[in-house]
């Protein structure tokens, strides 16, 4: 697109101009509608004939035209035609023809659909001439169509590395090809498929030369064994071509090329009526596609709704697990805790009770202490006074010292009588408090219970 006249109420484009059939054309865009043709919410496009000043005085030229714009994204084309591939007549009163309501302007300009990328846009235009030389065509229908049937068997399709496979086929006056592609890779959704491919080598649109199925099947459906599609790793293809109408050539006279003009005539006519009827469905179309696009929205919204409430609930019911799970081990732990702070105040109390019989043990001991001193005191004085006794007598040192040293023996007894009953005592003593301990524990477990 070259320029946009900015004096111009409704903004449009000009293309270059390019030749075809000895015309110059160009291609007139409008990106906002042509209003006055009711193309208000969509782009208008039409196939402008050119530099008409030096075509000679009445001139006509008849002309079949298809407009594409390019999906950038896919790699596609979007293409419009008249029904029927309507020949048009252009002449110095009409010198444009093109579609009013070409795409709708959401369409157009949503980037999802590749139509506008980085603000820029592609269309194009396919022209065929057609010139009165004196010679015509009909499209004659066959009373019996031309049939042709074949068979394409392919061995060992397994071990196939080629890209495709090519089969010529000749159907009526026709040379056809048929491609197959054994494993072709979809950019869409990176799956393989079997495709293949039927174009007549004859025809003279580079556009529309035959049909392609690039996702005819799926690779790994042909190989289910169990649909029987591969048999002994052998592939068989049929194909059957049907011929209902044939091209002639014939001369034209003047009266049939005037009912010719006047049927074209009448047929745009009715092209018109049936455009305007169409842009009408298409109008409907787009409002339903509009409302249908809503409750979609609202579907998705509340589908979105539903997954984040069932996350939510998902969260609360990993949180009480976890929650139940800390409970059930804190309650572990403070038995654990309870029986051994039970099993300390047992300890605690048999020490308590030990060291109150250890006191009392003492105490006792320290009264025979006492006993046991006040008895040496008591034979102290008595040896005293047999000291001032005997003193007198020297005869009665030998008797003196016998006495002492016996005294030293019954002392020395004594005190061992004394260990021995405070071993015995202490003895006694603990094992009292064994049997009371043990006792209490399992009076303070039954009651813990």
């Amino acid at each position: 697109m070259l320029k946009i006249f900015p004096g111009d109420t409704e903004p449009k484009y000009d293309s270059d101009v390019f030749e075809c059939g000895g015309y110059k054309w160009r291609l007139s865009f409008y990106p906002n509608g042509r209003k006055d043709c009711n193309g208000k919410g969509s782009i208008s496009l039409y196939l402008v004939i050119s530099e008409t000043d030096s075509l000679p005085l009445g001139w006509e030229v008849n002309a079949v035209f298809r407009l594409f714009v390019l999906d950038q994204i896919r790699g596609e084309y979007l293409t419009l035609q008249d029904a029927n591939g309507e020949v048009r007549l252009f002449h110095a009163m009409k010198t444009e023809w093109g579609f009013a309501r070409f795409l709708s302007l959401s369409t157009f300009g949503d980037a999802l659909n590749g139509y506008l990328v980085d603000d820029s846009c592609v269309f194009g235009a396919e022209v065929f001439v057609i010139k009165c030389t004196g010679e015509g065509e009909c499209l004659s229908s066959l009373s019996s169509p031309i049939t042709s049937s074949s068979t394409w068997e392919i061995e060992k399709f397994s071990t196939l590395s080629e890209e495709y496979l090519m089969k010529e086929l000749r159907v009526g006056d026709r040379q056809w090809e048929l491609k197959l592609y054994p494993g072709h890779v979809s950019p869409d959704d990176g799956k393989s498929y079997v495709g293949f491919d039927l174009s007549n080598v004859d025809w003279f649109s580079p556009l529309a030369k035959g049909y392609s199925f690039a996702k005819f099947m799926l690779l790994v459906v042909l190989r289910d064994p169990s649909r029987s599609f591969l048999l002994n790793d052998t592939l068989v293809f049929d194909t059957n071509i049907e011929i209902l109408s044939v091209v002639k050539k014939e001369l034209p006279s003047i009266s049939e090329l005037s009912i010719l003009a006047r049927k074209l005539e009448e047929a745009n006519s009715k092209i018109e009526a049936m455009t305007i009827a169409r842009q009408k469905e298409y109008e409907e179309f787009t409002s339903k596609h509009a409302e249908l696009e809503a409750v979609l929205e609202q579907h998705e919204l509340q589908k979105t709704q539903a997954r984040a409430i069932q996350y939510e609930q998902e969260q609360m019911r990993e949180a009480n697990s976890k929650i139940e799970a800390m409970t059930i081990a804190r309650q572990k732990e403070y038995k654990e805790f309870t029986s051994k702070q039970a099993y300390l105040e047992a300890v605690q109390l048999q020490q308590h009770e030990l060291q109150k019989a250890q006191e009392r043990a003492l105490q006792y001991e320290q009264e025979k202490m006492r006993e046991a001193n006040s008895k040496i005191e008591a034979m102290i004085a008595r040896e005293k006074e047999y000291k001032e006794f005997t003193s007198k007598q020297a005869g009665m040192e030998a008797v003196q010292l016998h006495r002492h040293e016996l005294l030293k023996l019954q002392m020395r007894a004594l005190q061992a009588e004394q260990e021995q009953k405070r071993e015995q005592l202490r003895e006694e003593m603990e094992r009292r408090m064994r049997t009371e301990m043990d006792r209490y524990i399992r009076q303070l477990l039954t009651r813990r219970r």
